[in-house]
């Protein structure tokens, strides 16, 4: 095997021993790189998926995403508080609309009982009462009707006080 003056294989085979490690990594017994808690300074931006980045494109893109990710969940809020908001209408529409058919029902037994109740009386006490008593169908419909009651029953006690 011939040797040169530094001592080095004149041979065209490869296969012999690496010389010493110059500065650079040093590689772990399972093959990853170890360099000794040193720093990795000026690597360039990524330009493939897998690429290693450097610390200002790490904050820039965390930035983007950051506001990307509050645009979208401001708009998820904005749609979540319109549907509740049309929710809502909705709903207060149907109670309106129930208690404006209860409120008709309501009238319609009120009257029905009135109608009933003026038939007893006629009956029961044998007399035709004044005018002001078949108009009670009209009174239902104002918003007094305790007050009207109220005037009716003084005036019922006054006509059976005349047929006493």
């Amino acid at each position: 095997m011939s040797v040169n003056v530094f001592g080095h294989s004149l041979s065209k085979d490869k296969t012999g021993s690496r010389g010493p490690p110059g500065v650079g990594y040093k590689l772990t017994s399972d093959g990853h790189f170890d360099i000794e808690n040193k720093r990795i300074c000026n690597i360039a931006n990524p330009s493939e998926q897998a690429d290693a980045v450097n610390l200002l494109t790490l904050i820039r893109t965390v930035r983007e995403n950051k506001e990307t990710l509050k645009k979208e969940l401001d708009q998820e809020a904005y749609n979540f508080k319109k549907d509740v908001t049309n929710w809502l209408i909705t709903f207060k529409s149907e109670v309106e609309k129930k208690y404006r058919e209860e409120q008709i029902q309501f009238k319609k037994e009120v009257s029905n009982w009135l109608v009933i109740f003026k038939s007893e009386v006629e009956k029961t006490l044998n007399f035709q009462p004044s005018g002001n008593f078949v108009k009670i169908e009209e009174i239902i419909n104002k918003p007094k009707l305790a007050e009207h009651l109220n005037e009716y029953r003084e005036e019922l006690k006054k006509d059976m006080q005349k047929w006493k």
